[in-house]
């Protein structure tokens, strides 16, 4: 249960991560 839930916060961490590399990305272009 616990390793389930530290796993989704380790995805959502990733995801959220991406998101602003794609924003910072898009800035400098």
């Amino acid at each position: 249960m616990m390793n389930k839930k530290v796993k989704n916060g380790f995805t959502l961490f990733s995801s959220l991560e991406f998101l602003l590399g794609m924003a910072a990305t898009k800035k400098t272009l």
